[in-house]
């Protein structure tokens, strides 16, 4: 929608442009004796003169559509980078809480290889005292 607005503006200013060399006073009709290369001179001087004009608009045009694309790709790769920067944050965070639960598994399973001795120990008693 943005590039479509310009789009607008730039026709716009073309068809005023084009406006004005049509409505712009003929010089050549007011002198009696002003040649017609001289009045094909002046038509080609506001030829020339709108040319430019053209031109000048349609250069700005450009930047500005330059401008506007290095900016959205600016933005867009700077949230890429914050989206990773948190992903990353995200991954070592995990890893360190599954880290910490390594450990609580391992200290449970010592407990439990223990208990299990414990209650080997405890049944052999009792076997051998009944």
């Amino acid at each position: 929608m943005f590039l479509c607005d310009k789009f607008i503006i730039f026709l716009c200013a073309i068809a005023l442009l084009f406006s004005q060399i049509l409505t712009m006073p003929n010089k050549g009709k007011s002198k009696s004796k002003s040649s017609s290369a001289e009045v094909v001179e002046e038509f080609e001087d506001a030829e020339f003169a709108t040319i430019s004009k053209l031109l000048q608009l349609q250069e700005r045009m450009f930047k500005n559509f330059v401008e506007s694309i290095a900016a959205n790709l600016t933005k867009r790769v700077d949230d890429l980078v914050d989206r990773v920067a948190d992903l990353k944050a995200s991954i070592e965070f995990s890893q360190n809480d599954i880290d910490n639960h390594k450990t609580q598994i391992n200290l449970l399973d010592t407990n439990l290889q223990s208990a299990i001795e414990e209650i080997s120990k405890l049944l052999n008693n009792w076997h051998q005292a009944a």
